[in-house]
Parts: structure tokens; C-alpha cells; sequence
């Protein structure tokens, strides 16, 4: 079932959810308190993914190879 549903970003959008109705309750209640939407997750990741990609580099560097 389709639901409206407020992230903890505070936007809304709808999200498909499925199974018995205390499970959908629960679903509502974690994207209300621990999700963020996926459009400010991505523009959370983008200017963090530029900052990962040399610490991984680095990380990669100390890596024993076999």
C-alpha cells in the first residue's frame, strides 16, 4: 500500500509498504525518526564522496599484497 510518509529530514513522499499493519506502523515510525529522504541523501553524499575517494586511496596503500 502506498502511504505518505514525513522523513526525518522533514520531507514527505510516498513509499510502497507492505505487510501485517503493525509492521507498516513500524516502518513509518523509523523512516520518521531515522531516515532521510533519498534526494538528501544524495545531495548529503555528494560533496562527502569527493573527500572519501583519497583517504581511500591512502587506505588502500597500506594494504599488504599478496
Amino acid at each position: 500500500m502506498l502511504y505518505d510518509v514525513t522523513f526525518r529530514c522533514g520531507h514527505t513522499r510516498m513509499v510502497n509498504l507492505i505487510g501485517q499493519y503493525e509492521e507498516r506502523q513500524r516502518k513509518i515510525l523509523r523512516y520518521n525518526n531515522f531516515v532521510i529522504c533519498p534526494d538528501c541523501q544524495a545531495a548529503y553524499n555528494t560533496p562527502h564522496a569527493r573527500h572519501t575517494a583519497p583517504m581511500r586511496d591512502e587506505v588502500d596503500r597500506f594494504r599488504p599484497r599478496y
